[in-house]
């Protein structure tokens, strides 16, 4: 069964059927590989002369063609003392209108990167990557107060999706940088850390991006 991966919480899979002349039939979802939580516990209702079996996504799911693009669901259908397992496949198709950003910036707990204090006024901390597509006609913007708001000077992020340091350069604070983008009408949120260490404190040279 083909997915799209714009698919969210409460969509129902295509309905199957079972034949069965039991009251009580059950069916259950063994497992899913890969391991997920994307999905509900299967559902059955009686229509006509058979069962209907379907299978819903949970509050959990965040599909994503790039990262997972098939799942096989192993059901268990059971009817009186007859029972039938089978795999329901799921692929995903990926959905050039669904944009996302992915991975600990998208998370609860945002991102953290560290950089030294004595990092150059204005220089490229970190690059916002969109999985999939390219950044040309973003609209990107940092959207919450920074954190503590007495913090010298203000970050920035331009269409290329670089986070840059503010003018005034940095102190050994962490720093709270929420960033929105905006794609052709399509929004994306997403939580940034950048902490700062005396120069003694860092060690690892290199880009961030």
């Amino acid at each position: 069964m083909n997915i799209s991966e714009s698919l969210g919480p409460g969509t129902v899979l295509e309905p199957f059927p079972f034949n069965c002349t039991s009251s009580a039939p059950t069916l259950e979802l063994l497992y899913v590989q890969p391991p997920t939580t994307f999905f509900n516990p299967p559902s059955l209702r009686r229509q006509g002369s058979y069962y209907v079996g379907m299978v819903t996504f949970s509050s959990s799911v965040r599909l994503d063609a790039l990262a997972v693009n098939h799942y096989r669901l192993q059901l268990r259908f059971k009817c009186g003392i007859h029972v039938t397992e089978g795999p329901l496949f799921l692929d995903v198709q990926r959905d050039p209108s669904h944009v996302q950003c992915a991975g600990r910036f998208a998370s609860p707990a945002g991102e953290i990167i560290e950089v030294p204090e004595t990092v150059t006024p204005g220089a490229r901390l970190y690059t916002l990557l969109l999985p999939g597509l390219e950044l040309k006609g973003a609209q990107m913007s940092i959207t919450s107060a920074q954190d503590p708001s007495y913090f010298p000077g203000s970050f920035s992020i331009n269409q290329q999706g670089w986070l840059q340091a503010p003018a005034q350069g940095l102190k050994g604070q962490s720093q709270k940088v929420s960033m929105t983008w905006d794609l052709g009408g399509i929004h994306g949120l997403g939580m940034q850390w950048v902490e700062t260490l005396p120069p003694g404190d860092f060690f690892v040279l290199g880009i961030l991006d």
